[in-house]
């Protein structure tokens, strides 16, 4: 019974963040869509400076969307790629996010994305608060697993922003988990009023 309920939720988040129709609205000079990808180091990640590298570090794609209603900005190192979902309206919602995998694993991906609504189903659900690149977020974790399934950051934006793991598996986490972190604790995210 906890299976199907988990798939029915994981099912209707992705419904959710999917939308309902294809429809992207047409971009004019009040909503431009800025696509910004530079190479830092990692410690240049972090601390925002976009200086050439020097002392030898592994360089990371610094990966950014912007839209009328905000921006999400993180840092992907070599071996990763992503895709950015680009602004889109329905009658239901209004979306935008930044998805991203490692190379060696395609399947197994992560998500950023800004929404209207966010909804969880809390039979097998345990959340805990954590801080990501200092902002307040709030980890949800089913069914006693070892990994978070969700990241809600909702406290501080009008809407949410949610990072979302569809990774599956805890082999995969063991051995990818910190690097995760280490790119989520690049992530910048700004809502426009």
């Amino acid at each position: 019974m906890k299976k199907i309920t988990k798939i029915i939720a994981v099912s209707l988040m992705c419904l959710a963040l999917a939308g309902c129709s294809n429809k992207i609205d047409k971009v004019t000079s009040t909503n431009r869509i800025q696509k910004n990808i530079t190479r830092v180091s990692s410690q240049q990640a972090i601390s925002g400076n976009e200086a050439a590298d020097s002392n030898g570090q592994p360089e990371n794609n610094r990966i950014s969307y912007s839209c009328k209603k905000g921006s999400i900005l993180l840092c992907i190192p070599d071996g990763w790629s992503h895709k950015i979902e680009k602004y889109k309206k329905t009658k239901e919602d209004e979306s935008f996010g930044i998805t991203f995998w490692k190379n060696s694993s395609k399947k197994k991906k992560i998500s950023v994305q800004y929404t209207k609504w966010f909804g969880v189903c809390g039979t097998g659900l345990k959340t805990q608060k954590l801080k990501i690149n200092n902002m307040d977020g709030e980890a949800g974790y089913y069914d006693g697993k070892p990994y978070w399934d969700y990241i809600l950051f909702h406290k501080q934006f009008k809407n949410y922003f949610t990072v979302l793991n569809f990774c599956d598996s805890e082999t995969w986490w063991k051995q990818n988990g910190g690097q995760v972190m280490e790119i989520l604790n690049t992530l910048i995210l700004k809502e426009n009023k």
